[in-house]
């Protein structure tokens, strides 16, 4: 689940020394101590997480452990475009992990 406003934040310009840093998260609508579990090498225009939660039974299988992996990068910053990647691991329960982008 994207962190609430993180959608519109492709409408906010930052120069690259911004992104993700508190104000950024601020502006996106990401409450602190959401903000916090991002990890951010020094100098780099992405940052990552990992959240581990419980994924509910469906018809193929039953409730699961799963970590997911979300990278935020910043692809164009003063046109406000970034992409997400995220991995979805779900667990031993089920077969295959899923990715897909958000552009």
């Amino acid at each position: 689940v994207l962190p609430v406003g993180l959608r519109e934040a492709n409408s906010l310009l930052f120069s690259p020394a911004e992104a993700f840093t508190p104000r950024w998260w601020k502006k996106c609508g990401v409450r602190e101590p959401m903000a916090t579990d991002w990890e951010r090498p020094a100098g780099c225009d992405s940052a990552s997480r990992q959240i581990t939660y419980t994924s509910p039974p469906t018809a193929f299988s039953r409730a699961s452990p799963t970590k997911e992996t979300q990278v935020f990068t910043v692809e164009e910053p003063h046109n406000g475009i970034y992409t997400v990647d995220v991995l979805l691991d779900p667990g031993p329960n089920v077969p295959f992990g899923t990715r897909f982008r958000i552009r």
